[in-house]
């Protein structure tokens, strides 16, 4: 029965790494400005929302907003599905922005190089992480 219990205990702490501390929430912004500078998008806003409570959790909500190309923003995503802990985007909702450039420059190789750097759409989006509420924390028995 010992030995089931530390596996218990064990198994529970493996689950629990997956669900950050609120002392952890600074760790994932600075996760998410690290995400945005590896794929090229730029977040021009983070609005913290009220923190929701569930039976045995909690969700601290975000409302993000970035700017970048389709194929970086594809990619940040896929930065933030590799968090160390559960991290959900929802509400995703993506607009074209206008990239239109003179027909001078669009002979010119350079203006082309300009246009391909550009950022073509903005993104807004709810990104939420989870976290275990301290009176719900598994408090381990002696035995």
């Amino acid at each position: 029965l010992k030995i089931e219990y530390e596996q218990l205990v064990e198994r529970y702490q493996e689950i629990e790494q997956l669900l950050s501390e609120v002392k952890q929430i600074p760790s994932f912004l600075v996760q998410l400005h690290t995400a945005s500078s590896i794929t090229g998008t730029r977040i021009t806003r983070v609005q913290p929302l009220p923190i929701a409570g569930e039976e045995f959790y909690n969700i601290a909500s975000f409302d993000i907003e970035m700017t970048g190309t389709y194929h970086d923003f594809g990619t940040f995503i896929s930065y933030v599905a590799n968090f160390p802990f559960i991290a959900n985007i929802s509400g995703i909702k993506i607009n074209a922005v206008d990239i239109s450039i003179s027909k001078d420059k669009a002979k010119d190789k350079g203006g082309l190089n300009e246009l391909k750097k550009r950022e073509t759409i903005t993104a807004q989006f709810k990104l939420s992480t989870y976290f275990v509420k301290e009176d719900e924390r598994l408090k381990e028995l002696v035995i």
